[in-house]
């Protein structure tokens, strides 16, 4: 009878085309994930996710919201909501296992209180610089669920407040953090990071990266990897971060606004009126020195010390971008998934083993950031990379002989014809000199390596060919 019964609403499933339905095809595909943006938009197609200048919401989603990941692209994620009523793209920084796998910062102490008002009396205190977890959101009051890291829970209000009590009129100081970043070196970096870390890289990654993103192009930015690392000393931001920043803002250093003004990060650079707003910083150092300063004392590192009204730090890329609409770096609603990718593109580029091509010259990443040099077997075939890890084609002289690169790089062994020329190779690559043996015929080759032909060397006589007659 059971089986019946199944067979029937299966039957009836079909009749009603039920199972082929996006709900049913997409949870029989993928995990349900969790909305950890207090308000996500959903956007139509990526491209309007991506676009500064077009973001139209289809909806936006609330705290904790069930959603189906249907396929992913750069940053971005298209989801559908578990009931079917939202289908779009979303930032996929914002979507979780669960709501209690990220970690969130309370910047300024808040009194912790059983229900979202002020109502009643608090019920706890919690302290400045504390971790949380976010249960859930109270959209109309900004108040957070929180639970401590003891297992406290109560709600907290969300927003900047004066000693007063009164609020400055916006601003999250309850913001996604990772915690177990603070202080430490990383070149890994997500929307939630925080910028005052360090990032432990050499300018010739940097540089290199550069290269990379400009096709070998030069521009203002080119050669700029040490004045990074200085940017990073003086203003305890992460270098790596300042690079991603300035060269999505300055289009690696080809933008009007850095050819003119040398501003790369679009410091004051408003949409209406970009380059007439935009701070002019005189030199290409001091723009990417003096502009890393301008974030950290009005953004990261911000305080009560360079500040004459709040002194609450923004130190992430999400909480510079969103900060309720108080305050805010950018209004492109991809900004700071933009600059996490481009974080994410460096790391990969950086530190995956394997061929390179920057700038049309190609060199072997050994997989920790540095870049191979001298002699490298690969795949049975010998290359060579010169001191600066560019692969070394055509002749090559080293330990007291000569080599023979193909345009591919490989060592050349055997017979080679080059420049209306003919040598020969021996099957270490060494090039031969004097008279060899080869095959059953006998050649002679010059002090330069060349085979004589049609000629008579001592007593010998060599054909067109260069075998001895």
């Amino acid at each position: 009878m059971k089986k019946k019964v199944i067979q029937s609403v299966l039957a009836m499933f079909l009749v009603f085309g039920l199972l082929n339905s996006p709900v049913f095809a997409a949870t029989a595909q993928q995990p349900v994930m969790s909305v950890i943006s207090v308000d996500l938009p959903v956007y139509s197609a990526f491209d309007q996710l991506s676009d500064p200048g077009n973001h139209t919401h289809l909806a936006d989603l609330t705290y904790n919201t069930q959603v189906i990941v249907l396929s992913e692209k750069d940053y971005a994620a298209q989801i559908q909501t578990t009931d079917g009523t939202v289908t779009g793209w979303v930032h996929k920084a914002y979507l979780s296992n669960k709501v209690t796998d990220q970690t969130w910062l309370v910047k300024q102490g808040r009194n912790l209180r059983a229900d979202p008002s002020t109502a009643n009396p608090p019920i706890g205190f919690i302290s400045d610089n504390s971790m949380v977890y976010v249960l859930d959101y109270n959209s109309s009051a900004k108040f957070y669920k929180i639970q401590t890291s003891d297992g406290k829970v109560g709600w907290i209000k969300g927003t900047y407040q004066r000693d007063d009590g009164t609020e400055y009129g916006g601003g999250r100081n309850v913001i996604p953090y990772e915690f177990g970043k603070k202080d430490t070196a990383t070149t890994n970096i997500s929307i939630y990071t925080p910028l005052n870390t360090k990032a432990n890289v050499t300018a010739d990654q940097i540089n290199k990266y550069i290269q990379y993103k400009t096709n070998g192009v030069k521009t203002l930015m080119t050669g700029l990897g040490s004045t990074y690392l200085q940017a990073q000393t003086v203003t305890r931001v992460n270098a790596v971060y300042l690079l991603a920043h300035s060269g999505l803002e300055s289009k690696w250093g080809t933008s009007a606004i850095a050819s003119n003004k040398y501003n790369f990060y679009g410091i004051h650079a408003t949409d209406l009126q970009p380059m007439d707003s935009a701070y002019d910083y005189s030199t290409p150092t001091n723009g990417i020195i003096a502009g890393a300063e301008f974030i950290s004392d009005t953004y990261v590192n911000r305080d009560q010390s360079n500040t004459a009204d709040y002194p609450f730090a923004q130190p992430t890329l999400d909480n510079m971008r969103f900060n309720d609409n108080l305050h805010q770096y950018s209004t492109d609603e991809a900004w700071a998934s933009k600059i996490a990718n481009l974080i994410k593109e460096f790391n990969t580029f950086t530190y995956t083993k394997g061929w390179k091509q920057i700038a049309g010259q190609w060199y072997f990443n050994n997989g920790d950031g540095t870049y191979k040099t001298g002699w490298l077997n690969v795949g049975g075939k010998w290359y060579y990379f010169k001191s600066g890890g560019v692969m070394q084609t055509g002749w090559l002289y080293t330990g007291g002989q000569w080599y023979y690169l193909n345009s591919s790089g490989a060592m050349q062994t055997g017979w080679l014809y080059t420049g209306g020329k003919w040598y020969y190779l021996n099957t270490s690559g060494t090039m031969q000199k004097g008279w060899k043996l080869i095959g059953s015929k006998w050649y002679f080759f010059y002090s330069d390596g060349h085979m004589a032909a049609n000629t008579k060397i001592g007593k010998y006589r060599l054909g067109s060919n260069g075998a001895m007659i």
